[in-house]
């Protein structure tokens, strides 16, 4: 691109020269001191018009190599820090069984059928926790790598909206709380989508709803299109989100100060998975809440 730009840059430097120096009012060695002084002053020109341009391409070069090795360091703080949760998180459910497995076996002769049963029931709680983490990591794995490969078809989704809302009705009769569905399209809405991923988004939504939600509560899910997307909300009427932990909530293994509380078992990958699925379809996963007044979690997926 230099080379054309100087050989163009030269053409027209001949050209004025040309023009100057026809001219019948010079003298032959006038026109010999004119030219050899301008030609010296342009080609001085040349130089630093050349120089310049290399600085500029440097400098350009430097910021966008600059740039590259930021982002590059970023990916590596985030795959470090992700190992470093995955490792406490599934030390701990490891370390609770084996203390509590070495503590019985110490104490075995003063240790009562109850006590044996307790100990029991906690190591299937935390051996429970351990496969959800280990399941939700390899989802989350699989997600990243291969959705864009595995196969899309048009999907109706107001029928799999239709079919989470019912695999998930045990879940909610178990705290007596009523999931309100409000459909307000036409019922044949159909998306470009990976059915099985679509699926695990909203039960990890109604899930969540479920799991924050007080006995006899309800949840409300709202199907609706919006600007040429499909819109679907889940409300909760659970404790609600402080607006600083919003985003960290979609941080993997970030565990919110409810779900920390509760003592229930929770992977802290749910919403990680929801919200690269989301990017995967093109979409979007978004939260409103305020604490003591629940939570509104949505999704757009493009039509």
């Amino acid at each position: 691109m230099g080379l054309t730009f100087f050989t163009i840059f030269r053409y027209e430097r001949d050209k004025i020269f040309a023009n100057i120096l026809n001219t019948s009012a010079l003298s032959t060695d006038a026109q010999k001191i004119i030219s050899q002084e301008l030609g010296s002053q342009i080609d001085t020109l040349e130089i630093r018009i050349y120089i310049a341009v290399m600085i500029f391409v440097m400098i350009s070069a430097s910021f966008f190599i600059g740039l590259i090795l930021h982002n590059i360091n970023q990916i590596l703080k985030r795959q470090r820090r992700f190992i470093a949760n995955a490792s406490h998180e599934l030390q701990t459910p490891l370390s609770i069984i084996k203390t509590s497995t070495e503590v019985a076996l110490l104490d075995k002769e003063s240790l009562t059928k109850e006590g044996a049963i307790k100990i029991l029931e906690n190591s299937v709680h935390e051996t429970d926790r351990l496969s959800l983490i280990i399941k939700n990591m390899l989802y989350l794995s699989t997600v990243e790598r291969n959705l864009k490969k595995l196969p899309m078809a048009p999907i109706n989704i107001e029928e799999v909206v239709q079919d989470i809302i019912e695999r998930c009705q045990l879940l909610s009769r178990q705290k007596n709380i009523n999931i309100i569905y409000d459909n307000q399209t036409n019922n044949q809405v159909e998306i470009n989508a990976n059915k099985v991923a679509i699926e695990q988004v909203l039960m990890n939504l109604l899930k969540n709803a479920i799991f924050h939600s007080p006995v006899g509560k309800s949840i409300t899910l709202t199907l609706t299109i919006a600007k040429r997307n499909v819109h679907i909300a889940v409300r909760d009427h659970g404790p609600g989100i402080d607006w600083w932990e919003q985003k960290k909530i979609f941080e993997p293994f970030y565990k919110g100060a409810a779900a920390a509380e509760s003592g229930a078992i929770k992977s802290g990958l749910g919403l990680t998975i929801v919200q690269e699925i989301m990017l995967q379809h093109g979409g979007r996963v978004m939260v409103k809440s305020r604490p003591g007044h629940g939570a509104t979690f949505s999704i757009l997926l493009p039509i």
